[in-house]
């Protein structure tokens, strides 16, 4: 059955004003929900209206209340394979982070629930341990009326509308739990190697403030609550009102919830993630934790710590960008503060060494790319900071409009050495070849070509193809351009670029008989161009195998921003989940 999914921003609505229009959206699911089993009615005409009211309500107390059906679901997804477990050709572990996270929200997304539900989770299964986080439905969500009858199973004898808003509390409150004891089942499902599991319910979303906890064993939970999901137990009506009864059923081994008088939950601030799911979201600079030998090789690096890419120096990039901003009428000046910077964050910097290697990532995915560079197992890095770099980037800028270029291609070379991974040095390369009189465009291309064959962030991919295309115009080059310029319209899920390319590849074709050609028929002719297309397979396994090892070995913060890139290209709902869930676990999103 269709449900009804209202699109809005969430950001630009009041809390008040997003709770009505999930209210709303409750409503139209209700409405659907009534009317999808009117039309399976084979003597009437499958209109809503051919119900009565004591029809319509005991279908939407169905509807409220079928567990059991929903954990008939479950008992297939379990048998069911993980889509996710493989992407671009490389193939995650079974029972790891990466499969259990995966084929969780994959059963979640299955669910055919009365109300919007959000998720998120966290897994270690080396220690056995899983914590799920999810919305608690608002009572404005749930009906304000029911019918005053007497109600036996699904079958309904006679009553009237009355209004029911004070119960809306307590129906909240029992939703909510009966609803956490089938995410544990899901949880549980994802992998027999999961053997304890906490479930947070929040407030807004699966991120808001912690309302309640429960915690659960395996063992206990297989074998005293999941026959009584199976045989309807949990759908009598006798726990509409009581949520300690439906506590008592759950049995739970650790539990943080309380209730006022009207059965609602009062948040209970001992309600939190389990130290040891905790313990795996250090700050990167301070994870000490030694990495495993496939991992060292493929990250040359020895230490989690080692992937840390933010910047601890003096200067920050905005101070650079200060500088250069604040000193834009005198060139000169802007040169003599970024060289004194230089000079200062030079010496700050450790010495270097054969096996220290100078590197620079202006993001933690790039930080995973580093085995797609020069060098072997061996090599290791030591973290050069944005700023530094940005000081090269500038000084080079500035150098070549002075006249000097050799100093500027010198800073240029300098940046890309402490940067293989990043484009960075050749955009700023290729602006240097198209600046002036006399354009260069065939060192332009040359440079373009080599970012096209280490670039994977969309936007940077983006941007490099309108480059080449703008250029490969100027040159005569029509073919080649349009392909460049239709690439740049189809990275990813979508970019800024997109609509600008689009438009330019239309302007070539404007005024020809040819058709537009297709996606497939691009990267052909991009091929038979010689021109690199990016993001690379390589690349791109580079980056999924990181990706993969990291969610697995318990580095979520290491991982994250890379899985965020996988999202982007494939638009797949299940990846920028997981992005999100390996950045916030099931912990709250602090301000």
């Amino acid at each position: 059955m269709p449900w009804f999914r209202v699109v809005f921003n969430a950001g630009e609505l009041a809390e008040d004003e997003r709770q009505t229009v999930l209210a709303v959206e409750a409503a139209l699911n209700r409405i659907a929900f009534v009317a999808e089993a009117a039309g399976m009615q084979s003597d009437r005409p499958g209109l809503v209206s051919s119900f009565n009211d004591e029809q319509i309500d005991a279908l939407v107390a169905h509807m409220m209340k079928n567990w059991n059906e929903h954990a008939g679901f479950v008992d297939y997804m379990v048998k069911a394979p993980n889509p996710y477990r493989s992407v671009y050709g490389v193939h995650a572990p079974e029972n790891g982070a990466w499969d259990i996270l995966t084929q969780f929200k994959n059963t979640c997304d299955g669910l055919q629930l009365p109300f919007r539900l959000d998720t998120s989770a966290e897994a270690y299964p080396q220690t056995g341990d899983m914590a799920i986080s999810f919305n608690v439905p608002e009572p404005v969500l749930f009906s304000a009326v029911s019918l005053n009858a007497v109600r036996s199973g699904d079958n309904v004898d006679g009553g009237e509308w009355v209004n029911c808003e004070s119960r809306r509390d307590v129906w909240a409150s029992t939703y909510a739990l009966r609803l956490a004891g089938l995410l544990t089942y899901v949880g549980f499902g994802a992998s027999d190697a999961i053997t304890d599991i906490t479930v947070i319910g929040r407030r807004g979303n699966a991120h808001g403030s912690a309302v309640f906890s429960l915690k659960f064993d395996r063992v206990g939970f297989y074998f005293d609550v999941l026959p009584l999901y199976h045989n309807g137990r949990f759908n009598a009506d006798e726990f509409d009102s009581n949520p300690q009864r439906l506590i008592t059923l759950l049995q739970p081994v650790e539990t943080h919830v309380s209730f006022n008088e009207q059965g609602g939950f009062i948040a209970d601030p001992q309600a939190r993630v389990p130290q040891a799911l905790l313990d795996l979201r250090k700050p990167l600079r301070e994870d000490v934790r030694e990495l495993a030998d496939n991992m060292k090789a493929l990250l040359r690096a020895d230490r989690v710590c080692e992937l840390d890419v933010s910047n601890d120096l003096t200067y920050t990039v905005e101070d650079i960008q200060a500088i250069v901003r604040d000193n834009a009428d005198s060139l000169v000046t802007a040169m003599l503060e970024l060289e004194s910077a230089q000079m200062q964050l030079t010496k700050e910097q450790p010495m270097m060494s054969m096996i220290r290697q100078p590197l620079y990532c202006d993001r933690e995915a790039l930080r995973l790319l580093v085995s797609q560079a020069e060098g072997g197992e061996a090599t290791r890095y030591r973290k050069i900071g944005g700023a530094l770099a940005a000081v090269y980037a500038e000084l080079a800028r500035i150098y070549y409009k002075l006249g000097r270029s050799n100093e500027a291609f010198l800073d240029l070379r300098k940046l890309q050495q402490m940067s293989p991974t990043s484009i960075q040095s050749y955009v700023e390369e290729t602006m240097a070849y198209l600046t002036g009189d006399e354009p260069q465009f065939n060192r332009a291309i040359d440079a373009i070509t080599l970012a096209l064959s280490i670039a994977v962030v969309p936007e940077e991919v983006a941007f490099l193809y309108c480059t080449f295309g703008t250029v490969l115009t100027a040159t005569g080059d029509k073919n080649a351009a349009l392909s460049c310029y239709l690439m740049a319209s189809t990275v990813g899920h979508t970019t800024e670029f997109s609509d600008v390319a689009r438009e330019s590849a239309e302007a070539l074709l404007s005024g020809t008989e040819d058709l537009m050609p297709t996606r497939a028929q691009t990267i052909k002719a991009l091929r038979d161009e010689g021109i690199p297309v990016a993001p690379t397979q390589d690349n791109m396994q580079c980056l999924t195998t990181a990706v993969m090892m990291l969610t697995d070995a318990g580095v979520p913060l290491a991982a994250f921003d890379g899985v965020g890139l996988l999202a982007a290209y494939s638009g797949e709902d299940t990846m920028l989940w997981l992005c999100n869930a390996l950045r916030l676990g099931a912990g709250e999103e602090k301000e």
